[in-house]
């Protein structure tokens, strides 16, 4: 006997013995049988490895063998209602155990974000059911049919190649970074499966959700939009301003813990809402002048499907104006903080009001003369600290090119010397600060200069993505709709920069409930709960090298590690690991979002 495994139109999956040599006429009257249907209601259809496109057996007395090896499956579609199990409007549901992706050269960072996406069920179920089409949207589909019908491992080299076709990113077979491969992919998705526009109905204060929704929606956003409020609240009037922003996935910064201690999710999204100060850097339109403010980041509207991922990596720069200088490796969410917060780490502590006013003269300067400024100096100082007898490099001449040049020409430089303690003794300045007090002072400058330097790089970063975005904005309007507060720069670019792994381990808890960070007038229901079900591994020690792997959860309840090609089953308990890296967490309660969906 020959067995076959049958997958109905609905989804249903039955396993058929046949006698040996039976035809394709034979098989079609038992298979209709089988369904309760009549012959000619029914198509029996193959895919073969390696094709995109399924093959339809036609009614012959030629041997099934022959068309299909005993052991293979045979999709079976319905050519009317008499079927009555249809195309299904759920994803169907494999009866076998799941089957892993072969790794073609460094590509364990694809293979791992697309097993959490096919097991995102709300995004799965409803791409099941559309007929839309696109170039990465017929790759993916094509990778989503073969993940439920294949018994073994495959490659899925096709997606690779539409992707690289559509954006550009990911050529080759270097290591790339799976958070910012599910960036690009969603959107590229996103871009085939855009609905037609029409005109929003606007409500005051939520114009931004309505827009999205008429003129920049898909099933992708559907599953994973949410939106973020940001409330600046001014100390002396009361007065506040909102600011509205949407987002796919949620970056969360790890507080710096030993190895193998653990955190809550919780934790880190009271960071992530926690009230800040902004000092007097904000102008209050109502007090008409800077004022004394606070600002505070909260959930407004939750996605059907939250996506978080942490920022694992704490950088070490190197001091300006050495060979290695600090690359765009930064991505924060919440980019608009105050020049003060930016400018100034709660590491550097303003000892008078006259250091303060040489920063602020220095940074009415353009960036590229800052540096100039800061690396001089840095210079100047490490030399004292590294040689404090030597009273040579105590003394500088006001005559020297350079020095006037990089300093004594503004009087932001002047500023800054004499905040250092130089002092103006004719044709030269000295310094006769403690060596204690230079190295305080230095250790000071350094921080100051590197916070300016990230800051900088992010400007320029998300300059750059805006442009690109506003260039792609279905609705040509001058600012582009943000999703992922900006993305990372090409993987893998500049390797001097020194950075350190921060490996606790991030826990989330069972039915784990998002009203705490909503807020308190947001619209829609609370209750709902989100669920873990996908978290996507980064094992290795910097970003630049390592392994990738994906732990799901299945329908059954039960967790399993998709290692490539190695598929496995995991226990609970090490579903998340000090190098979980981006999680998955499902909509299991009644929200807005997904009603809002399905309309």
């Amino acid at each position: 006997m020959d067995r076959y495994r049958i997958v109905s139109p609905g989804g249903v999956v039955k396993e058929l013995s046949f006698s040996a040599g039976v035809s394709l006429r034979q098989a079609y009257t038992r298979v209709a049988d089988e369904l309760k249907c009549a012959v000619k209601d029914v198509s029996i259809v193959v895919r073969d490895p390696g094709s995109m496109l399924p093959r339809q057996l036609h009614l012959s007395d030629a041997p099934l063998s022959t068309a299909l090896a005993p052991g293979g499956v045979l999709l079976v579609e319905s050519n009317s209602e008499a079927a009555d199990e249809c195309k299904p409007s759920e994803a169907p549901v494999r009866a076998s155990p799941p089957i892993g992706m072969s790794n073609f050269g460094n590509t364990c960072y694809m293979n791992s974000a697309l097993q959490c996406l096919y097991h995102t069920e709300a995004l799965k179920s409803q791409l099941f059911s559309t007929d839309a089409s696109g170039l990465v949207v017929d790759a993916f589909f094509a990778v989503m049919r073969r993940l439920w019908s294949n018994t073994e491992a495959f490659a899925p080299r096709e997606l690779k190649e539409a992707l690289e076709e559509r954006t550009g990113h990911f050529r080759g077979y270097a290591q790339q970074d799976a958070q910012e491969y599910i960036a690009i992919l969603l959107d590229s998705l996103h871009e085939d499966l855009r609905r037609e526009r029409f005109s929003p109905m606007l409500v005051d204060g939520d114009d931004l959700w309505q827009k999205a929704r008429a003129t920049d929606a898909s099933i992708v956003s559907d599953t994973f939009q949410g939106q973020l409020r940001s409330k600046v609240r001014c100390s002396t009037c009361g007065a506040e301003e909102e600011t509205f922003q949407l987002f796919w996935s949620l970056p969360l910064s790890l507080p710096v813990r030993p190895p193998g201690s653990e955190l809550m999710l919780a934790e880190l999204l009271d960071e992530f809402c926690a009230e800040e100060d902004l000092g007097e850097s904000w102008i209050c339109p109502h007090c008409t002048q800077a004022v004394q403010a606070s600002k505070q980041m909260e959930l407004w509207r939750l996605p059907a499907v939250l996506q978080v991922h942490l920022k694992r990596f704490e950088w070490q720069v190197p001091v300006l104006g050495g060979a290695a200088k600090l690359r765009g490796h930064f991505e924060d969410l919440k980019e608009t903080r105050s020049t003060v917060r930016q400018c100034e780490p709660d590491s550097m502590k303003v000892r008078d009001k006259s250091e303060l006013s040489a920063f602020e003269e220095a940074a009415a300067l353009p960036w590229e003369v800052q540096e100039k400024m800061y690396s001089l100096l840095l210079q100047i100082l490490s030399k004292i600290c590294e040689a404090p007898q030597t009273l040579k490099f105590r003394s500088v001449s006001k005559s020297s090119v350079r020095l006037r040049g990089d300093l004594l020409d503004s009087d932001a430089g002047v500023s800054l010397l004499e905040w250092a303690g130089f002092q103006d003794v004719g044709e030269r300045l000295e310094l006769v600060s403690p060596v204690a007090e230079v190295e305080e002072t230095r250790k000071k400058l350094q921080v100051h200069a590197e916070a300016l330097h990230m800051r900088y790089l992010r400007r320029v970063r998300d300059e750059r993505i805006q442009e690109e975005r506003r260039r792609r904005l279905p609705t040509g309007e001058s600012q582009p709709i943000r999703r992922w507060g900006g993305r990372l720069p090409s993987f893998g670019g500049q390797r001097s920069t020194a950075c350190k792994k921060l490996r606790p381990q991030v826990l989330v808890g069972e039915a784990f409930c998002l009203d705490r960070w909503l807020a308190a007038d947001a619209p829609g229901p609370r209750g709902g709960r989100h669920e873990l079900f996908g978290v996507v591994e980064h094992l290795g020690d910097t970003p630049f090298s390592g392994h990738y792997v994906a732990n799901c959860r299945l329908e059954s309840g039960l967790w399993w590690r998709f290692n490539d090609s190695v598929v496995s089953r995991l226990p609970d308990a090490q579903a998340l690991t000090g190098d979980s890296y981006v999680f998955f967490l499902e909509s299991t309660g009644t929200s807005e979002h997904v009603s809002e969906k399905k309309k």
